[in-house]
């Protein structure tokens, strides 16, 4: 509390009149980063006459064996709450989690996140306009039960939607204001960035972006053909750090999604029935379900090869989010969802029965027939192909579920279809 409290009284001119026995601040949470330990407070004025409690952070270097006789300077998170006495326990009960190897964190209580950016408090902070808060309000009738972080993401634990992860960006804003308020309104000259992307961005149309498609799969090629320095200098050509810095729908994160869902949906050029349609022994024979798996098995080592891809030539951690079915969704993840589906996709082909063909053959009516298909293809292959709608399989299985159960068939007979 001295540390802090001197601290306090260095960088703020404007309580200059006021006592530091005037001044009670609450240490409440620390956190470790690589940039030192993160610490959050909490400070009222006890002479005030409605006191407030504000919440800040500040940073205490840890890169040295000498013992720190300062922190850095204090950031104001513009959160605050009226104080008193019979409340302090609940205006207490909030906790700081960190990303140790990146610069964003989060200040929560059991009902609300804050996301914040820690590099604000490293580098002190600009002034900027008061925009207000980007509190996440996760409901009065669910819980924050905890907090960890994993693959650089932020992750809470809550009693109703179990684990939620978080991603902070920075918030970018060009307007030449600036803002000094005295203590009476802010103990602190500096302001967060703490933004989030709005929840209906406009997006540029994906078609925009075929060129860097393009440009990543040549990337790509070179890649699989042992020139990685080829592949890391077109990629840094193409997508520079900086066009990354709108934080959604960049054309480095499109031209990841795109390039992901071709992998998905590749049609096997090396069956030669997608090739000539001729039917070959194997296919007379049942063997058609074991080709397809394999197909599957080499979907899974391309995308996995292309996600280690983006790793090598540094882009992975650069991705931020695209728009995926209406929402932003982090593009790491949407690679990771593109991998189990290719997953569940070799599970239902081994899993493959009456209620899952008859489904399949639904829903190929449904949809508008793939270009230049051939007269030996299955509607198996054609429907393991396309792995990127493979979920949408899932509503016809029930309806041919629910169709086999009130059939004329025995019950033995329904009992083995439907296990």
């Amino acid at each position: 509390d001295a540390v802090m409290n001197e601290n306090w009284f260095t960088q703020d001119e404007g309580i200059s009149s006021i006592s530091s026995t005037e001044i009670k601040i609450w240490l409440l949470d620390c956190q470790s980063t690589n940039q030192g330990i993160a610490i959050l407070f909490a400070v009222i004025c006890t002479t005030a006459s409605s006191p407030v409690m504000k919440y800040g952070l500040t940073l205490l270097p840890s890169d040295s064996e000498i013992i720190p006789y300062s922190c850095g300077p204090l950031i104001d998170l513009h959160y605050e709450q009226p104080y008193q006495p019979q409340q302090e326990s609940r205006l207490l009960s909030i906790s700081l989690q960190c990303c140790t190897s990146i610069s964003q964190a989060a200040v929560y209580s059991k009902h609300f996140i804050l996301p914040v950016q820690l590099n604000r408090v490293v580098n002190g902070g600009e002034p900027r306009p008061d925009t207000g808060l980007n509190i996440i309000d996760i409901g009065s009738h669910n819980v924050i039960i905890g907090s960890g972080t994993c693959h650089r993401e932020l992750l809470f634990f809550t009693l109703k939607h179990g684990v939620i992860s978080l991603t902070v960006f920075a918030f970018t804003d060009s307007s030449p204001q600036k803002r000094a308020k005295t203590f009476s309104s802010s103990f602190t000259g500096a302001t967060p960035t703490f933004r989030l992307p709005p929840p209906t961005p406009t997006i540029t149309s994906f078609d925009s972006y075929e060129e860097e498609t393009e440009q990543l799969k040549n990337a790509f090629m070179f890649y699989l053909n042992n020139s990685l320095s080829d592949a890391t200098s077109l990629c840094a050509n193409v997508f520079p750090s900086s066009s990354f810095s709108l934080g959604i729908d960049t054309p480095g994160d499109v031209a990841t999604m795109k390039l992901s869902e071709m992998i998905l949906n590749d049609l096997p050029s090396s069956d030669p029935r997608w090739s000539d349609g001729t039917l070959s022994d194997a296919t007379r024979t049942g063997s058609t379900s074991l080709i397809i798996i394999y197909q599957l098995q080499d979907k899974l080592e391309a995308h996995t090869r292309f996600v280690q891809f983006l790793t090598d030539v540094e882009l992975l951690d650069k991705l931020t989010c695209v728009t995926v079915r209406g929402r932003p969704m982090n593009t790491r993840y949407l690679l990771c969802e593109h991998a189990e589906k290719i997953s569940a996709s070799m599970i239902l082909k081994r899993m493959h029965n009456r209620i899952i063909e008859d489904a399949v053959k639904t829903l190929l009516q449904l949809r508008p027939p793939l270009p230049h298909l051939r007269p030996g293809l299955t509607a198996q292959d054609i429907f393991y192909s396309q792995v990127d709608s493979i979920e949408d399989v899932f509503e016809h299985v029930l309806i041919c579920q629910n169709n086999i159960a009130g059939s004329q068939d025995t019950p033995i007979e329904r009992l083995e279809v439907v296990v």
